[in-house]
């Protein structure tokens, strides 16, 4: 039986837990307006990489290849009684640095977190069973683990052009304390941008960091 981390086997007659990652890790993908410093340990997503403006067609269209996978992955272990959870917010990398690069070329990695124990040889035959009952292309759904490690993160509420304020108070903090920024640009989507107000929008920024000496 798969088993995510921290979760029992449920016993017969007994309601299955679920895994919800906004509420087992609170430090990660709880809101708060103050930068704080957090530690991102190895995390489990699926992901796509692409190229494109921000909620461009293309980055539009990769987000609907990764929903399919993450709910029928969702669906087939609870089905099965193995463990449950619940579908998480979309993740963005961003590889470039604005006013660098043309915002129609910049590169991204979107991602949805998954439990540690799904692994590649089950998405594959996730992705074989999609694309022959529904016809969809999932192709370019992968599966990636990986480490931020020392990270600074700040909840940025407003619209997403305004972003650039967050970040830089995240650099602010980040020069007053020796750091520098070690990562890609990592932006995780509270909230619904079809369900809410631009000025209400939630968005976790977080940048990995190291020591700068």
């Amino acid at each position: 039986m798969l088993v995510y981390p921290g979760a029992m086997p449920t016993r017969k007659g007994q309601a299955m837990e679920k895994l919800d990652f906004s509420k087992t890790y609170k430090d990660l993908y709880g809101a708060s307006q103050r930068v704080k410093e957090v530690t991102a340990e190895k995390g489990t997503f699926l992901f796509v990489d692409g190229q494109g403006e921000p909620g461009g067609e293309a980055y539009t269209a990769a987000i609907g290849r990764l929903f399919p996978v993450a709910y029928t992955l969702k669906f087939a272990h609870k089905a099965a009684g193995d463990f449950d959870f619940a579908v998480s917010k979309i993740e963005t990398l961003w590889f470039d640095e604005p006013g660098e690069v043309p915002m129609s070329q910049w590169r991204w990695r979107i991602l949805v977190r998954v439990p540690d124990s799904i692994n590649k040889a089950e998405v594959a035959g996730t992705k074989k069973q999609i694309a022959k009952e529904k016809s969809a292309d999932v192709a370019v759904v992968g599966l990636i683990s990986f480490k931020e490690g020392r990270c600074l993160q700040v909840t940025h509420v407003g619209p997403y052009g305004r972003l650039h304020e967050s970040y830089a108070k995240l650099e602010a903090y980040a020069t007053e304390a020796g750091l520098a920024v070690s990562g890609p640009a990592h932006e995780i989507y509270i909230s619904d941008p079809r369900r809410t107000a631009p000025e209400r929008l939630k968005t976790i920024v977080r940048l990995p960091v190291k020591s700068s000496s």
